[in-house]
């Protein structure tokens, strides 16, 4: 591609160029051998001058048909379930800043719910929750989703070595505790995301 570029790039300055000489070039010489010739000779360079231009131009319109637009990175895509709304609108504000799809749930059961039918790349799930908790939902979507489960981070206030044992012998990828600085929470999911990377090549 680049080097199909540089030689359209290579004829339009060599067709100028000669464009350009062919129309001084004639008038120069028409002036020492008399004005009928030096009208043929000045039409001659104009229509090859034109010429040129004109060649320029489709090229020009060839850099257009093959220049190829940067593809956007993926945007990765997470679910916060947690059932305290400013921790919900906090991820969701400083998430969003960064570039991520953010969505909530408020809820184990609607966790679950927006999992299974969304299936993002990344679950923030608090533990302690009204109807199901944290392991519970991890449980569940683990269980239907199986290796398209998402990358999951257990956010929680809980902070009993007892409780990390647990969730990360279900296979959560990394475990915060409240109160958490979201720039750690935003490091955490990129870290983890090239994790199960490295692990599903």
């Amino acid at each position: 591609m680049r080097s199909k570029k540089l030689i359209l790039f290579l004829v339009a300055i060599l067709g100028l160029s000669m464009g350009t000489i062919l129309a001084i070039v004639p008038g120069i010489v028409a002036l020492s051998i008399g004005l009928p010739n030096a009208i043929v000779l000045l039409i001659f360079g104009g229509i090859t001058y034109a010429c040129s231009i004109q060649i320029a131009f489709i090229i020009r319109d060839q850099f257009e048909e093959i220049r190829v637009d940067p593809k956007p990175d993926a945007v990765v895509r997470v679910i916060a379930i947690d059932d305290e709304a400013d921790i919900l609108q906090l991820i969701r504000m400083k998430l969003s800043k960064e570039g991520f799809d953010v969505s909530t749930a408020s809820n184990g059961d609607e966790g679950i719910e927006k999992v299974l039918r969304d299936k993002p790349d990344v679950m923030i799930v608090d533990i302690l929750m009204p109807g199901k908790d944290g392991y519970q939902v991890v449980t569940e979507v683990k269980a239907r989703l199986r290796e398209d489960s998402p990358v999951t981070i257990m956010l929680t206030s809980k902070t009993e070595d007892a409780d990390m044992v647990k969730g990360l012998s279900m296979g959560v990828d990394d475990y915060i505790t409240k109160p958490f600085s979201p720039r750690e929470l935003i490091e955490r999911i990129n870290v983890a995301l090239i994790k199960g990377a490295k692990e599903n090549k």
